[in-house]
């Protein structure tokens, strides 16, 4: 969320208990931006199908991307990805449509082995130090922990 909306300017999470075992297993966290633009992560682990659930929606006054099931078949990445839009752009139209996806492969594949690059000096990493640390302390406000600075 830090790469598409930058720094948020709060973070209000809500965690909640619903079984018997004290784990904070349904929870929401609402980040505000400048402008008062709002993104929201919402997990929860007893969401029956919830992992054939999950999706990345980012909306605008210009559009809408759904990505919904992030991963189709397990780690696989290439789930079905609509695109709402209120002005044709490019070759995509005005109104709703599906985006063809490439074809399936391992989702984390591309991110080890950019790893692999960055760790033999083949290239610089691609994220400051800054980005590093605001991702965790968004994780850390999100999941209602304290950060010390």
């Amino acid at each position: 969320m830090v790469s598409v909306m930058g720094a948020p300017e709060r973070v209000t999470p809500y965690q909640r208990c619903t079984r018997g075992d004290g784990v904070l297993d349904n929870g929401l966290a609402v980040f505000e931006f400048e402008g008062g633009r709002l993104a929201t992560v919402r997990t929860s682990i007893t969401e029956a199908h919830g992992f054939a659930n999950r999706r990345f929606k980012v909306m605008g006054d210009k559009g809408t991307i759904l990505i919904e099931p992030i991963e189709s078949q397990g780690n696989m990445s290439g789930g079905v990805v609509k695109l709402f839009l209120e002005e044709a752009h490019g070759e995509y139209k005005k109104g709703a449509q599906t985006v063809k996806m490439p074809p399936f492969k391992d989702r984390y594949e591309d991110q080890w082995r950019e790893f692999a690059a960055v760790l033999n000096g083949e290239m610089a990493n691609p994220y400051t130090y800054e980005h590093d640390y605001l991702v965790h302390k968004c994780h850390l406000q999100a999941c209602a922990m304290p950060i010390d600075v």
